[in-house]
């Protein structure tokens, strides 16, 4: 398994190289920008349509910017013929895959991390007890 550990860390890298947090921030500053002003034009319910035009934007977001992280990725692999050389190594291809999508998922994974904190600013602390883990977290709080 030390391949597949490579191999994901070297994705991660190559999203590091590639600055593919300083988009989402970008991208995350444009949505929130946005969101605001649409509080400024809301007329009622202001802070939940704002909620859910910033999710929605960084939902759409971060699957726009995870599949064009793969594809850039894939595509630069393979016309720097990388793909050929780990193929020719000794190991199954399936270790190719999985790490491969090891390293794909953690970058995901860490894009969606980065979404939460700015829709944690329009949540409202107070959870209603209809919701279905409101019983459980107000049991929870005590």
């Amino acid at each position: 398994m030390p391949i597949v550990a490579s191999l994901a860390k070297a994705v991660l890298l190559e999203a590091v190289r590639n600055r593919l947090l300083w988009l989402a921030a970008v991208v995350f500053a444009v949505a929130f920008g946005l969101a605001q002003f649409l509080n400024q034009v809301a007329i009622s319910e202001s802070r939940e349509i704002q909620a859910a035009l910033l999710a929605a934007l960084l939902r759409v977001a971060a699957v726009f910017i995870v599949a064009a992280f793969v594809i850039t990725s894939m595509v630069r692999e393979s016309s720097d013929k990388v793909n050929e050389l780990l193929l020719s190594l000794p190991a199954p291809r399936s270790i190719y895959f999985f790490g491969k999508f090891a390293g794909y998922a953690a970058v995901a994974l860490i894009l969606a991390l980065l979404c939460a904190p700015p829709l944690a600013l329009f949540t409202d602390p107070r959870i209603p007890a209809d919701s279905p883990f409101g019983s459980f977290l107000s049991f929870a709080s005590f």
